[in-house]
């Protein structure tokens, strides 16, 4: 029986902040700023505990929840699995803005016009295989458009223009726009981008109104996370499907985290989405990660992108003396290199931290960086993990840490060899029980003994072997079978819908567990998969939605933020992006011989007039 909606309380935490609660019981549309550490995973678990619990959403009813990354949408999945439990939790579909999209067309592509039906075997590829240089040229030219473009071309030329039916009033650029379709088109090249895929989604739910009708009537309550990313294609397909409908929509996001306009996110969307929507604004003012010195730092950079951003307070304790934030200052890159490698020995030594409690962070070109500082940390003691760096083609490391697949083989691994892990064993036979779709006590006991009868079966036979790469891509294979196989993660996750996807990952998987089969010990091999022992360095866009006890920002330069001119809004979201990922503490690092700082003097100006001070090599604390 559901639980009375009046006498619902949060599940699973203590309480929630006040405006939080409001918006998890509030029956309308919903905008909910939810700032850097504000628990925006928690909040949309506890919203779908209270819909799922109270009966408002009502079997065989679903609620979707769209993010922008595959691991964020993973993590609310099995966040929201572990307030509601199994039964309910299989009515919470959580996926991709993407995958979404790409499910609409997968199912529904008869229903397009002729013209844009792709064939049933389509390909997905990152970006047309052209130019579209030349198209934007002819286009500011006026002239007639080449049949060449390239991804450039769909961010600024195509993204804000839907695919247009016959006899519908024409717009700016729409003849170039329908030739460029003309010349890519699915129908001929069996090709889809993920942004053509977007908008043959929009074109199949508008052309049919039954899909839409459909789509409503199975999700009666829709979450987007990270609405601030929101692409004109994106929330096309969210307008026409459920603006003006009797859908529930919530968005989250933060303003201030606008980092992806590059990408095709649109300036406006909550502008857009209030318009389209009438929603009702929460804010959420509690930071959940940042001690209070990296709050107020935290702050005052909001307050320079938002005059009106209201203030935050801290509910994390502070666990450091001495400053939370400095500016360092180097003549030479292998200088900074080994103070920062000797400062990290240092704190680890002093505090009882582990290297993966730092991250570096770099605006762009990771590999370049691991390349300028690995030999200094190695002679420090330290390893540097480049989580932005592909482990197989289009699988970088940080995906594969934070994949389905890794989350229930590496714990399945671990029982394996002999650890004794209760986390290890709840993950997997969470998992197994969600498989075989166990809701009794004696089905769940039935699985738990399976388990362990595997377990102690295969902990005899690991023990008695060295590590080896053939033996761990063995071992990741056998895992995978045990787990259920291919075929049972993509039906538990819709990502994996996309067969390229599940292979790589797989691949991935059995080459980085191979590649670091070289400890003598098998609980140190996946230790070293898990990067445990490994300082992580990563781009500030793939950092989004991580958090790390110390953030150090190497590069604050011209040299690496080229684009970065004074009063630029996107490099102060994409600072205020990297310095709300720290705990404890945000450090800042320049070399000289890496550029000079003329362009991004605004930065320092704000950082300096904020109370970060500088410091040049030899100072101390």
């Amino acid at each position: 029986m559901p639980e009375p909606a009046d006498g619902w309380a949060p599940v699973g935490i203590d309480e929630l902040e006040p405006a939080a609660l409001d918006a998890v019981r509030y029956r309308g549309n919903a905008h909910v700023t939810a700032g850097p550490g504000a628990g925006k995973t928690e909040f949309l678990a506890q919203r779908a505990a209270y819909l799922l619990m109270t009966g408002c959403c009502a079997p065989p009813q679903r609620i979707l929840a769209i993010s922008f990354k595959r691991d964020a949408a993973d993590n609310l999945g099995k966040r929201v699995r572990t307030r509601v439990g199994p039964v309910l939790g299989r009515r919470f579909v959580s996926m991709t803005f993407d995958a979404f999209a790409k499910s609409l067309v997968d199912r529904f592509r008869l229903l397009l016009p002729p013209e844009h039906r792709p064939i049933s075997g389509y390909e997905w590829i990152k970006a047309p295989n052209v130019s579209g240089k030349a198209v934007m040229e002819a286009l500011r030219a006026g002239l007639p458009v080449s049949k060449q473009a390239g991804l450039d071309f769909e961010v600024r030329v195509l993204g804000p223009h839907r695919l247009r039916e016959t006899n519908h009033d024409q717009g700016p650029h729409d003849e170039e726009i329908a030739a460029w379709w003309s010349s890519n088109d699915p129908v001929r090249t069996g090709q889809l981008t993920f942004f053509m895929i977007n908008r043959l989604a929009e074109l199949a739910q508008r052309s049919s109104p039954p899909l839409a009708r459909a789509v409503r009537a199975t999700f009666p309550y829709v979450f987007v996370d990270e609405f601030q990313d929101t692409t004109y294609a994106q929330f096309d397909l969210l307008e026409s499907l459920f603006a003006g409908s009797n859908v529930v929509v919530t968005v989250v996001g933060d303003e201030k985290q606008r980092i992806m306009e590059w990408a095709g996110a649109r300036p406006d969307a909550f502008a857009t989405f209030a318009s389209s929507f009438g929603p009702t604004a929460f804010t959420l003012r509690l930071n959940r990660r940042s001690a209070a010195g990296l709050v107020a730092l935290q702050h005052a950079v909001a307050l320079s992108l938002d005059r009106a951003s209201p203030a935050v307070v801290a509910s994390s304790a502070t666990t450091i003396s001495g400053d939370h934030s400095w500016i360092w200052r180097f003549g030479r890159r292998r200088e900074e290199a080994e103070t920062i490698a000797t400062w990290i020995s240092d704190d680890m030594n002093e505090r009882g931290t582990a290297p993966g409690d730092y991250a570096l962070l770099v605006r762009q070109k990771s590999e370049q960086a691991e390349a300028e500082i690995s030999d200094a940390f190695a002679e420090a003691g330290l390893q540097v993990r480049n989580d932005s760096k592909d482990v197989v083609e289009g699988v970088p490391l940080q995906d594969l840490l934070a994949s389905p697949i890794t989350g229930v083989v590496l714990p399945l691994l671990r029982l394996m060899a002999g650890a004794r892990d209760p986390d290890a064993w709840t993950t997997v036979s969470e998992h197994l029980a969600w498989l075989k779709d166990a809701e009794g006590a004696a089905e769940r006991r039935q699985i738990s003994e399976s388990l362990g009868r595997h377990v102690d079966l295969w902990k005899h036979r690991i023990a008695s072997r060295h590590p080896t790469e053939p033996l761990a891509r063995a071992l990741v294979d056998h895992a995978v079978r045990y787990a259920g196989g291919p075929a049972a993660f993509r039906n538990l996750h819709p990502a994996y819908r996309d067969l390229w996807l599940l292979d790589s990952t797989v691949d991935a998987l059995r080459a980085h567990l191979g590649r670091c089969s070289v400890p003598p010990t098998w609980p140190a091999v996946f230790d070293r998969f898990a990067g445990r022992d490994a300082v992580s360095l990563l781009t500030i866009h793939k950092s989004k939605g991580l958090e790390y006890d110390t953030v150090i920002l190497l590069g604050l330069d011209d040299n690496t933020w080229w684009s970065h001119h004074p009063g630029d809004r996107e490099g102060a979201s994409t600072l205020f992006v990297a310095l709300s990922r720290a705990k404890q503490r945000m450090l800042f690092s320049h070399a000289h011989t890496r550029g000079s700082t003329e362009k991004v003097s605004d930065l320092y100006e704000l950082l300096i007039s904020a109370g970060v001070h500088e410091r040049r090599r030899g100072d101390r604390e």
